[in-house]
């Protein structure tokens, strides 16, 4: 219910429809993105609604967050870190098998005004994005990798990709 006249209202309210978010009612949108927050909708996508408050279990969600490639051993724990745009894509693209591929050395190139900017790990997660039309450019055509991403974009990020 907080996302009367936000940009990405009709997204997000698509994807609720479908039971893909977070529960409780607030999407809270232009809230910091959390590794927790991340973990959570991107389950929500597969079907799992976690509520860690009504004692869900975190290890479960840890297990599948390895499981799906959304995170490493080392980023287990880590719950409140906000994560960046370029942490964000990376996650997604290797919850959905492009990891290998997205680290092959020299062979992207993407449009974005930024793209000097985008470390050389992350470019090539970042040029497949552009190339799939999940993620565009802020208002001056840049990717702002390590900007700290909203849930607003990484939910319309993930229904960008489920529209496809």
């Amino acid at each position: 219910d907080d996302l009367q006249g936000h940009w990405a209202q009709a997204a997000l309210e698509e994807l609720a429809r479908y039971q893909v978010g977070w529960l409780g009612g607030k999407a809270q949108p232009d809230k910091a993105l959390t590794q927790l927050d991340y973990e959570m909708l991107l389950a929500s996508a597969d079907g799992y609604a976690i509520d860690l408050e009504q004692g869900d279990d975190i290890e479960w969600l840890y297990s599948y967050a390895l499981r799906r490639g959304i995170l490493t051993e080392a980023d287990k724990g880590k719950d409140d870190r906000p994560i960046t745009r370029s942490e964000m894509v990376k996650m997604l693209l290797n919850s959905l098998g492009y990891g290998p591929v997205a680290q092959l050395p020299g062979i992207f190139r993407c449009d974005f005004a930024d793209a000097s900017a985008i470390p050389a790990p992350d470019l090539g997660y970042a040029a497949i994005a552009q190339g799939l039309g999940i993620v565009k450019g802020d208002d001056n055509g840049n990717f702002a990798p390590g900007r700290f991403a909203t849930r607003c974009e990484a939910a319309y990020m993930l229904w960008l990709y489920m529209k496809r």
